[in-house]
């Protein structure tokens, strides 16, 4: 689910407090170290009086103990205990002096009391330089140095990746740079917003522990109350219908947002809040100035990058509602091919006259039908791959055609059956079959359902023309 680091290392470690108080002399009694007795009642392993420790005084049937006073030994080790617990308890309440280390949530982390208590989303993580010598701007994989994110979340962290990405990049050739980050982040599903000011170098920021981070952009909390209406927005949308998709964001005046919309979407952006400009790039590079205010909708061109500006003084608001008709359309094609399936599945028992009682058979033909389902479902999503990398393939056209074909082609459901049973008895007789059932289920499936002319002979049966 999430990744806990130390916790269940520390936690079988502090398992260790429940066992018997004496279970470390147990322990190295029996592996020699030490030569120790049972007590009286032969519960706890006993040693002679520590100097250390400060014993009451006790009297025995045979010889008077005598007490023990508190040196320096003991007042100094029980001034430690005492501020090491003052410590722990002052820690999370530290972040008015350890403001380096506060963002969103103030305090030091791993120190706080508040684990697992936020919901955390990252949207997007982009990181660009721009080479002074020849002004060009490159971009960055976020984990080009590092296999993890948590960084994204921590200003001191952000500080040390900045320094490890300029030394990097010397190493390269790029002596002089300029870098930037631009970190999106929703935090217990508010607005996404910015975490990091994107106009700030990041070569040149300055940290401490002690000194307020400028340049991470504050939480947006007068913005918290939206939360319920964000609720109900996404309720709408997605409450019947599963295709739908919304992001919503939250953005500072004089900042722009680009975003690319994949080809196979079709998206919208609606404003919630303050009023935006919408940058769309138009044929031979044209581009387009779209205003909008709140309440106001706009449809984004597929396949193209665009840019939103914030342009009023308070914050913008808007969110995205993507609509994958691609997968529409897919779920159209499965739910047909389904429902088809199953009828010419039921239709084959009454032309061949038999019950479903014959439990190999029954179990055969459904095994042929669903492999059917199977190879092809598969060369569909390799019909999608195939679409992605070569745009000018219509997608959608060939799934409208496979549909068509779908509804108007006939299988010649005797012809599926035979084939494949025709197959199964060729190596196994009637009578194996009816007695080793269990032996066909898990053995002979692999070699027959899997076998390549027995698919072909399926496939070429659906798609004869594809």
């Amino acid at each position: 689910m999430f990744n806990i680091g130390m916790f269940p290392y520390t936690m079988l470690a502090t398992t260790t407090l429940f066992y018997s108080l004496d279970w470390p002399k147990r322990i190295m009694s029996k592996a020699g170290i030490i030569n120790e007795t049972l007590d009286e009642n032969k519960q706890f392993l006993i040693s002679k009086l520590s100097e250390h420790c400060i014993y009451n005084k006790a009297k025995s049937e045979d010889k008077k103990g005598k007490s023990s006073k508190s040196t320096f030994y003991h007042k100094f080790f029980t001034f430690f205990t005492l501020f090491y617990i003052s410590e722990q308890i002052f820690l999370p309440y530290s972040h008015f002096i350890t403001k380096g280390y506060n963002n969103w949530t103030n305090g030091l982390y791993g120190y706080s009391w508040d684990m697992m208590v936020h919901s955390w989303h990252t949207q997007h993580i982009k990181i660009h330089f721009i080479d002074k010598k020849t002004n060009q701007t490159h971009y960055l994989n976020p984990k080009a140095w590092t296999t993890r994110r948590r960084w994204s979340s921590h200003g001191d962290m952000m500080y040390q990746y900045a320094k490890c990405i300029e030394e990097r990049l010397g190493e390269y050739g790029f002596k002089e740079i300029e870098l930037y980050f631009d970190i999106w982040r929703s935090m217990n599903h508010r607005f996404n917003q910015r975490q990091v000011d994107p106009r700030v170098d990041m070569t040149k920021v300055e940290w401490s522990p002690f000194k307020e981070v400028k340049w991470l952009v504050p939480l947006m909390t007068d913005l918290s109350d939206w939360r319920s209406k964000l609720k109900k927005i996404e309720d709408h949308y997605t409450k019947n219908k599963t295709d739908f998709d919304l992001t919503f964001v939250a953005d500072l005046n004089g900042l722009k947002l680009e975003n690319f919309v994949s080809p196979f979407l079709n998206s919208t952006i609606e404003v919630l809040n303050g009023k935006v400009q919408v940058e769309t790039e138009g044929k031979k590079g044209k581009r387009f100035n779209t205003t909008l205010k709140v309440g106001d909708k706009f449809y984004l061109p597929s396949g193209t990058y665009h840019t939103v500006y914030t342009i009023s003084d308070q914050p913008s608001c808007f969110f995205y509602i993507y609509l994958n008709e691609s997968a529409i359309v897919l779920s159209d094609w499965f739910d047909n091919f389904s429902k088809n399936m199953l009828q010419t599945y039921n239709k084959t028992f009454e032309a061949l006259k038999i019950t479903k009682e014959i439990k190999d058979e029954s179990e055969l033909l459904w095994k042929a039908y669903n492999k059917t389902l199977i190879i092809n479902s598969k060369s569909f999503y390799e019909m999608i791959a195939k679409n992605e990398s070569n745009p000018k393939q219509d997608l959608k056209q060939d799934i409208i055609n496979i549909v068509n074909y779908l509804s108007e082609k006939k299988l010649n459901k005797t012809l599926v059956y035979h084939s494949f049973v025709n197959q199964f008895y060729t190596n196994f007789n009637d009578k194996m079959v009816k007695a080793k059932f269990g032996f066909f289920y898990k053995n002979y499936r692999k070699s027959v359902f899997l076998r390549e002319n027995f698919s072909k002979l399926i496939n070429t049966e659906l798609f004869l023309d594809y």
